[in-house]
This record gives structure tokens, C-alpha cells and sequence, in this order.
């Protein structure tokens, strides 16, 4: 609200009585009041720019960090590809491991298969030892930094 007053006249009548100038004071009360709301408009209307300018800031950092996730996502989801991709078929599967050949009543014959299975087991170690720094290097390659490998 308005601060009182102001303007208004006082004057005698011609009977002597003081006779009060209600217009003017009217008006000065309406003047300070107008002052007052627009003194309140203008500091509204600035704090709401900066408000404004604010806003625009924050959903442009939005987008870009929205952006930047879906980037990111996506690039995680080739990533995620590639690895299955160059990880293929279970070893397991590709590269069965030889058995121990069961005993046999020919000793000759039970010797001729424990060499063929320990050469079958040799190269399956070695593909297996192959594959495995394959493996290693692909792994640090796209491990984060201070990841280890056991």
C-alpha cells in the first residue's frame, strides 16, 4: 500500500470552516501507489529475464548432456558388438579339449592313444594360450584406465 498522503489542500470556506481538497489528495495517493507498482513491475520483469536467460542456459546444457549420453550409449552399444563379435563361439565349443584315453589290455595300444591325445592336448593349449592373449589384449585395449586383468 501507499505511504499516506499526500497532496491534498486544506482552506477555509467562506464560512470559515477548513474545507479539504479530496481530489488532489486522491491523486497524489494513485501518483505513489502507480510509482510503487511500477517501481515493482520494472524489478519483476528483470528478475524474470534473468530467470529466462537462466532457463535457455539450463535446457541448452540439457540437450548437450542428453546428447552426449546417447552418444555415449550408442558408442558403448558398438563397443558392446565388437567385443561379442570378436569374442564369438565359447572356446569350449570350438576348440573341444581331448580326453584322457581309458586304460586298454594291449599296452602298445593304450600308449599310441595317450601320445595322440597329449599331442591333440598340446595344440589345444596352444590355440587355447593363443586365443587367450588375444583375449588379453582386446581387454586392455578397452578396459578403462587401472582396470586389471587377473
Amino acid at each position: 500500500g501507499g505511504g499516506g498522503g499526500g497532496g491534498g489542500r486544506v482552506s477555509l470556506s467562506r464560512s470559515g470552516t477548513p474545507k479539504i481538497d479530496f481530489e488532489g489528495a486522491l491523486n497524489g495517493m494513485v501518483a505513489n501507489m502507480y510509482l510503487e507498482l511500477s517501481t515493482r513491475n520494472r524489478e519483476l520483469r528483470s528478475g524474470f529475464e534473468g530467470l529466462r536467460a537462466e532457463n535457455m542456459a539450463l535446457l541448452r546444457e540439457h540437450g548437450e548432456l542428453r546428447q552426449f549420453l546417447l552418444k555415449l550409449c550408442a558408442e558403448l552399444e558398438s563397443l558392446t558388438a565388437d567385443t561379442r563379435l570378436a569374442l564369438g563361439q565359447p572356446l569350449e565349443e570350438r576348440c573341444p579339449t581331448p580326453h584322457e584315453p581309458g586304460l586298454s589290455a594291449c599296452l602298445e595300444t593304450e600308449n599310441a592313444r595317450l601320445a595322440q591325445a597329449s599331442a591333440a592336448l598340446g595344440e589345444a593349449n596352444a590355440r587355447i594360450r593363443e586365443e587367450n592373449e588375444k583375449l588379453r589384449s582386446e581387454a586392455s585395449a578397452r578396459s578403462p584406465t587401472g582396470l586389471k586383468l587377473g
